[in-house]
């Protein structure tokens, strides 16, 4: 069976919930526009946090989604997006509300993929097929390799969830919207000799070739993780797949003060960070991606890529709440990083660069 050991579930629940909650009180202040998130919410308050977690939340949220629709939209939806830590993200629900919306309205381009794949623990898929109304899970048998180095690594059953054909009137309509090509695992992120092969077997033509470019998010995943899991994801996504990009938001600096009094936060509520503690610097990422034949890689502060970050929205986004408490906004922006490798498929860093670009105004140059 696929288990969690103790410190997954705490750390796991912790931080699903925080991000849940962060980005309700980015939807409560106008942030995020999101019927889906406040679906799953029943409470009728909305929380509400401090203005600079609200604006990362912004930042960090919209990193992930533009970088996923700009992926989608270069190969004409003929990919595959995986969401490895899923948690309650609400993120495909949020596309496909928008896809519904601008087919009705004739539009002859909107998101679509052929594949979107999530993972995470099973304490967590459990939750969100509930919340989401999901299939109830259907166990599936993986093959276990005779290979003792492989072993270890793999356990032979994963969950499966799927979407509903139909829906109860008492669901939301934001939850009953067609979700083409979903499917949401129960899988230990550190079996990647399980979940990498059942990913590249769904996204494999017929004659068994990963060719289908495919993009994996992680919205600070890996910081949670061992870093041996960490190196490990990155260094056999290669073995598996032909054409793919992986695209994070994760912890960096754990040596500072801030750093360390981010650690020390998270140890008071159990939450472990091995990756953030033991791998958490850009260059040392944009070296393991290096070491493990990657074609290019990418490894920048949150700080230094909000600065230039789809420059118009940015300005509407800074209106909401006003705030001048810069040196600890640096501070917290500074212990975040985008981070990006690929390998067959596109420059991430110059789609990065490009999104916003086509709404900007050649008159109203950023300041």
């Amino acid at each position: 069976m696929v288990l969690d050991r103790a410190s997954d579930i705490v750390t796991a629940a912790t931080t699903s919930n925080d991000a849940l909650l962060s980005k309700l009180s980015a939807l409560r202040a106008g942030y995020l526009v999101d019927p889906a998130l406040r679906a799953i919410h029943t409470k009728p308050s909305l929380p509400r946090k401090d203005p600079m977690i609200n604006r990362g939340t912004w930042f960090r949220f919209t990193y992930i989604e533009q970088m996923a629709v700009a992926f989608a939209a270069k190969y004409n939806g003929n990919c595959a997006i995986v969401n490895i830590g899923a948690g309650l993200d609400t993120l495909y629900w949020r596309l496909q509300l928008t896809a519904q919306q601008e087919k009705k309205e004739g539009k002859q381009s909107y998101f679509h993929v052929k594949h979107w794949i999530e993972i995470d623990l099973p304490s967590i898929t459990e939750l969100k097929a509930k919340k989401f109304d999901l299939t109830h899970g259907e166990i599936i048998n993986m093959p276990v390799s005779e290979d003792t180095t492989i072993r270890p690594f793999q356990d032979p059953q994963v969950i499966l969830y799927r979407p509903k054909q139909e829906h109860t009137e008492t669901v939301p309509e934001a939850l009953r919207v067609e979700l083409p090509g979903y499917r949401l695992y129960a899988a230990n992120l550190e079996m990647r000799k399980t979940w990498m092969p059942m990913v590249r077997d769904i996204v494999a033509n017929d004659k068994g070739d990963a060719t289908l470019p495919v993009l994996f998010l992680s919205e600070v995943c890996l910081s949670y993780l061992d870093a041996d899991t960490t190196i490990g994801i990155i260094k056999d996504l290669p073995t598996y797949f032909n054409s793919f990009g992986i695209v994070c938001f994760e912890m960096v600096n754990p040596s500072d003060s801030f750093g360390e009094m981010m650690q020390i936060n998270m140890a008071e509520r159990q939450v472990v960070m091995p990756s953030f503690v033991e791998l958490g610097f850009t260059a040392q990422y944009r070296k393991i991606f290096q070491l493990n034949g990657y074609e290019d890689s990418y490894a920048r502060e949150a700080g230094d890529v909000y600065r230039s970050f789809w420059p118009a929205r940015r300005r509407e986004i800074e209106q909401l709440e006003l705030f001048d408490e810069f040196e600890q906004w640096n501070l917290i922006m500074g212990h975040y990083a985008c981070i990006m490798g690929w390998s067959g498929v596109t420059n991430l860093e110059e789609m990065l660069n490009s999104i916003g670009q086509d709404t900007e105004s050649p008159d109203a140059p950023d300041k």
